[in-house]
């Protein structure tokens, strides 16, 4: 062994920092069937991030089916592939990209998954919508609810909630409440025998949080 250098060092060459070279960062894109609700959420909660290590770009198309997210969602990944390999730009590169979208009543919802799973796509889906995840902030639902129900339910605990309010405020300190309550229907489900999109209620949105790096 080479004097000077100890067992499991590699050449400093490739160790230091270029000066004047920006590390890349984490780049994570969301494509969101919502145009208010869930980008506003997930701009919010992306500000609480723990480090600046994170670059979140989100996707709004309103009214949007499911597959027609995931196919977008792919498309961007795919492209911003063939950008990173012509520029050799690693801040140009895709690591990860998610589809949020609510269960209601989408056609080809089951295909969607597939094809989520086929194009290496993540899914932040929530059972029957994204206000079943804000309700779990509150309290736990083990019960079949329907979107209205889970709206009025919700608007108990935050009386002025409309689609076009930023609603962390009144959510936080309550995530990890929410995010067990999600796990824990995720495990009454697979106790059940009730799979995909017969899994009423619930909700993937943690794991994006998670995924963000994220604490509010």
């Amino acid at each position: 062994m080479p004097s000077g250098r100890r067992r499991g060092e590699r050449g400093g060459s490739n160790l230091r920092r270029t000066v004047g070279i920006r590390l890349p960062k984490k780049r994570v894109v969301v494509v969101c069937e919502g145009s208010k609700t869930e980008p506003a959420y997930l701009r919010l909660v992306n500000a609480k991030a723990q480090n600046g290590l994170i670059q979140m770009e989100v996707v709004d198309k309103t009214g949007t089916a499911p597959k027609t997210l995931v196919e977008l969602a792919s498309s961007l990944m795919k492209d911003a592939r063939k950008v990173a390999r012509r520029t050799r730009d690693p801040n140009a590169q895709i690591e990860e990209t998610w589809c949020v979208f609510d269960v209601d009543e989408h056609p080809l919802i089951k295909e969607a998954c597939q094809q989520a799973r086929d194009n290496d796509v993540q899914l932040a889906i929530s059972n029957p919508s994204v206000e079943l995840w804000f309700l779990l902030h509150f309290v736990s639902q083990t019960a079949y609810i329907g979107r209205q129900e889970a709206e009025r339910k919700l608007k108990s605990y935050i009386t002025d909630y409309n689609k076009n309010l930023p609603i962390l405020r009144p959510l936080e300190g309550r995530y990890q409440e929410a995010k067990l309550r999600a796990q824990n229907l995720a495990l009454k489900h697979e106790g059940d025998g009730t799979y995909f999109p017969e899994n009423n209620p619930s909700s993937d949105l943690w794991k994006l949080v998670e995924s963000l790096n994220a604490s509010y």
